[in-house]
This record gives C-alpha cells, structure tokens and sequence, in this order.
C-alpha cells in the first residue's frame, strides 16, 4: 500500500487535473472509487486530515464540472458530506463545505439537456435530506441545507 504522503500527492494531483481536463468521463470512475475509499477507511485517523480533504475535493471538483458523472453516487454522497459537516476537523470541513455547495449542483431542473432530472422520487429524497439537515444543531449543516 501507498504511503500517507504519496497517497496524498496523488490525490492533490487528481483535483488539479479535475480543474483542468476537458473532459471527465474516462477519469471520473476511478476518482469517485478512489476518494470514497479514501474517505471510508480513513474515517477518525488524524493522519490522514490532507488526504481526506483532497478525496473532498476531487468530488467537489466533479460535481462543479460535470454533475452527470456522480449521477449513481449524488444522495448518498450528499446524506455523507451533510454528516462529514458535523464531525470533520476544521480543516478538513472547510473541503466538505466546498462539496457539499458543489454537490448542489447534481439535482434539479436547473441542469440543461438532461432528462428526468426532475423526477418525483429524487425530488423527494433532497427534499426530505434537506429538511432533516436543515434542523441540525450543528450551523454549518443548517447553513449548508438552507444553501441549497
């Protein structure tokens, strides 16, 4: 396995390239495997607050970019970041906040050219998120739902 600190390279890299490429579609897959697991196993580990915040990051970055990429992860992403605002160190929250207003992105009508993007279902399950974050005790979550 990969040290901390060349995981971390990796992962810096990675959201530069997200910033940069012009087109996500080849590399999207393997980031989102990649920062999930990050954020999976890294879970309480100090250590690993740097590559924590890339992993945030690189999904922030694709959700901002292409939102069509995390069409299969979006709510679930979403319900983990929400959680992530209540837990996550300053600095590492700061990367959370930044995805959580990016994922935004992923939902509604607002996206052009897609269909059922407005579908009941999903309508109701961000409705149904936000209105159980925007009662949290923690304001960055509050502030975070009310965003959206």
């Amino acid at each position: 396995a990969a040290g901390v600190s060349s995981q971390q390279q990796g992962m810096q890299f990675a959201v530069h390239v997200l910033r940069h490429a012009d087109t996500l579609k080849y590399l999207a897959p393997s980031v989102i495997q990649h920062s999930l697991r990050i954020l999976e196993n890294s879970q309480g580990n100090a250590n690993m607050n740097a590559l924590r915040s890339f992993a945030y990051q690189s999904l922030g970055q694709l959700a901002q970019r292409d939102p069509a990429v995390l069409e299969e992860h979006k709510l679930e992403l979403s319900k983990q970041c929400f959680e992530a605002l209540k837990i996550e160190p300053p600095g590492v929250r700061s990367a959370v906040q930044e995805t959580v207003n990016c994922l935004s992105n992923c939902f509604g009508a607002g996206r052009e050219g897609e269909e059922g993007s407005t579908d009941s279902n999903g309508a109701s399950a961000v409705r149904d998120l936000l209105t159980q974050y925007v009662k949290s005790d923690v304001a960055a979550v509050r502030q975070a739902a009310l965003h959206w």
